[in-house]
């Protein structure tokens, strides 16, 4: 499992490629700043700084961050449309909620206060942050046989 602030990393990302590959203009963050949080841009690229309490993290991460959700919320419907597995939501949440118990409580407490800073769906934050390790769960697993070489 990663920590949410792994999945705010990656959404630049996924809105970039997402856009460039559509042929649309690209996306800009709005710039702005948050308590000790702010968003800015260093040589083209979006970076946003925060500190603090787990929670002063997450309502910067959510207000700084909140116009960029619609994007999220939009990419989790169509991967999901696509792979026909609208169904799967609920079982998606229930799992991902049972993942999120074993994640650092700082990191959950950062996760709720994002949330809610955002107006963004827990449930959505929830299932991004625990989707790719939901998919390893179902997962084989292996087994290493280490041969001894004898010691000259």
């Amino acid at each position: 499992m990663f920590p949410s602030r792994y999945a705010y990393a990656v959404l630049p990302v996924l809105l970039l490629v997402s856009s460039a590959a559509r042929g649309e203009e690209a996306f800009r963050y709005a710039l702005g700043k948050h308590g000790k949080g702010e968003l800015k841009y260093v040589n083209g690229l979006p970076v946003l700084t925060v500190q603090g309490t787990p929670e002063e993290i997450g309502e910067q991460t959510g207000v700084l961050m909140r116009h960029a959700a619609p994007g999220l919320v939009g990419y989790f419907k169509k991967l999901l449309k696509t792979y026909r597995a609208e169904a799967a939501w609920p079982v998606l949440v229930k799992t991902g909620n049972l993942l999120l118990q074993r994640i650092p409580a700082d990191y959950r407490k950062e996760l709720e206060a994002g949330a809610k800073a955002s107006g963004t769906d827990r449930d959505l934050l929830i299932v991004s942050n625990t989707l790719w390790d939901i998919g390893k769960l179902r997962g084989c697993s292996a087994m290493l046989v280490a041969v001894l070489r004898p010691q000259l």
